[in-house]
């Protein structure tokens, strides 16, 4: 057996181990649970206990590829989606308000239409 990933998130493991079963691949994970909540009554998190995921040497590098794959997701979700909109001034009391709302945070006045 060969570790392929670890990660301080059991549920990115668990999520892998997904992706691995269904192209076939068949995994374990290790220290499940030795994640960073359980550790917190020794001062934090400790690298050597983060969960594990391993497969079989023979399945190495098609699990790698998909190894790859999961990373680069993972890396997409944590940067946040640009909104088309740009920030607006409300028309009320002139506070500039965030993209994403529908209603100035300051006064409650509904965006204008654009």
């Amino acid at each position: 057996m060969i570790k392929v990933y670890s990660s301080p998130y059991i549920a990115d493991c668990d999520q892998l181990r997904m992706s691995l079963s269904s192209a076939g691949i068949s995994s374990d994970m290790r220290n499940e649970f030795g994640h960073p909540i359980g550790l917190a009554a020794l001062g934090g998190a400790a690298g050597f206990a983060a969960p594990e995921v391993w497969v079989d040497d023979a399945d190495r590098a098609e699990a790698m590829r998909i190894v790859q794959s999961f990373i680069q997701a993972i890396s997409n979700r944590s940067q946040p989606a640009e909104h088309p909109d740009p920030d607006w001034i409300c028309p009320r009391c002139n506070e500039t308000v965030d993209a994403t709302l529908d209603a100035c945070w300051n006064c409650d006045t509904p965006r204008p239409p654009s």
